[in-house]
């Protein structure tokens, strides 16, 4: 059975401690005792106490693992500081991803990592949860109370936060949250990483160039986000790009950009749907709509802007090409009941003309799976010209994913729309004479 850090000791340490500490330091009951350390060192307090912790430990022969030691020093600058007790975990960069189940469970994903791995919690108490999470909402407006015990908002350095308290949540306050990382990654990261090929790359341009209407699928923590940043910054200077998203995660670089952000209904505040975006976009006139992850209302709007000309980028959860199809067919069936499935597969098949399938593979490596074109339906049945695929032919001996990415031409329909336009393609796409 796996061992999980104890963080009782850590609790024992901390009463030890915080009693012998308030002697030490002299402090009185008021003002605060965030207060008088900040007057005695100014800016120096965490560091002046991070360091009398290390000596501390060192004094009494006390060898914690690091996390119980990051559990103990959390709870000591709650408590002399004022800072929040998830502080340390906030300001590290190697994390993506903060978990918190209740006071006795906190999870983190690691940069380069593919599991989640459990650390010593830093609570003790439900309370001491609540109070985190408040420190974190505070400067928002937004509460978090038995009348609002469900809150999805942004931090303002840019991560999302979801946050579920009782009675809602039955195991106490829990927190989610998904770290903003500004995105720094090009098309040549993927080559490197082996996320995809030249040629690849190369359709994908043609793509854009030729403005096909593209969505993109995958799993959850597939990286669609990321890849989708680094093909909207190939999309032309020239052309009039408008984001439209429920929580903004897009940080493409582009010229011409506006970025548009939902709003959900708070006190004193009329919502602001996607849909209500998606129609403000049209009217602002682009070249291109980039959306955020498709699961709603909108997605109905969006095919039909995207049948009426205007170019899309999109995306969708997906475990592939055609379960993406398959996903969008369901969610507007989902909210319009009242529309045929042979209206739907037509009018999703005449939509989209290219998916681009991202998978997490399972040694946490990111690739592009699957490039397809969307052919017309036959015989009301969806088809897809798989133009690019990943086929996994085992691993090395480092445990990494080995294989090679397969190609076939595309169909004569849309070879013809991009030699129109002059683009060279790789040799390999080319429909046959």
């Amino acid at each position: 059975m796996m061992e999980y850090p104890n963080p009782g000791r850590a609790y024992t340490l901390f009463r030890r401690i915080h009693e012998q500490w308030v002697k030490d330091f002299n402090l009185a009951d008021s003002p605060s005792f965030a207060e008088q350390l900040r007057q005695r060192w100014g800016d120096a307090a965490n560091s002046e106490l991070e360091e009398r912790l290390k000596a501390y430990l060192v004094e009494h022969t006390l060898a914690l693992a690091p996390d119980e030691q990051g559990a103990l020093s959390d709870r000591l600058m709650a408590a002399f500081l004022g800072c929040n007790l998830l502080e340390r975990l906030l300001g590290d960069d190697s994390l993506y991803e903060i978990m918190v189940n209740g006071p006795e469970q906190v999870f983190v994903g690691r940069r380069g990592r593919y599991n989640l791995e459990r650390i010593a919690s830093p609570f003790e108490h439900e309370d001491e949860v609540l109070t985190s999470i408040r420190q974190l909402l505070s400067s928002l407006g937004v509460a978090v109370d038995e009348a609002h015990p469900l809150q999805k908002v942004r931090l303002p350095d840019g991560s999302l936060i979801t946050v579920v308290i009782r009675p809602i949540s039955l195991v106490g306050p829990c927190i989610t949250m998904n770290k903003f990382k500004p995105h720094n990654l090009v098309m040549d990261d993927l080559l490197r990483f082996g996320s995809l090929t030249n040629g690849m790359i190369q359709f994908i341009q043609a793509c854009l160039d030729t403005r096909q209407n593209i969505l993109i699928s995958g799993t959850p923590a597939s990286g669609k986000i990321s890849l989708t940043n680094i093909i909207g910054s190939l999309i032309n200077a020239n052309q009039r790009v408008i984001s439209v998203e429920k929580n903004a995660e897009y940080q493409f670089r582009h010229e011409h950009l506006i970025s548009l952000e939902s709003r959900p209904p708070r006190e004193g505040m009329l919502e602001v749907t996607l849909n209500d975006l998606l129609r403000t976009a049209v009217d602002m006139q682009p070249e291109w709509i980039i959306v955020g992850e498709l699961e709603g209302a909108e997605i109905f709007d969006l095919l039909q802007i995207a049948d009426r000309g205007s170019s899309i980028l999109a995306v969708t959860r997906g475990g592939s090409a055609e379960d993406a199809l398959e996903r969008l067919e369901m969610l507007i069936k989902f909210h319009r009941p009242e529309l045929p499935v042979a209206y739907l597969r037509m009018l999703t098949s005449s939509s989209i003309d290219i998916i681009i399938q991202q998978s997490r593979m399972p040694d946490g490596s990111r690739k592009v799976v699957q490039i397809a074109e969307v052919l017309p339906l036959q015989d009301g049945q969806y088809r897809l010209n798989y133009i690019y695929r990943f086929q996994q032919t085992g691993r090395n001996e480092q445990g990494r994913i080995t294989g090679q990415f397969v190609s076939q031409p595309l169909s004569p329909r849309l070879a013809q729309q991009m030699a129109s336009r002059a683009i060279q393609l790789p040799p390999e796409l080319l429909p046959p004479v």
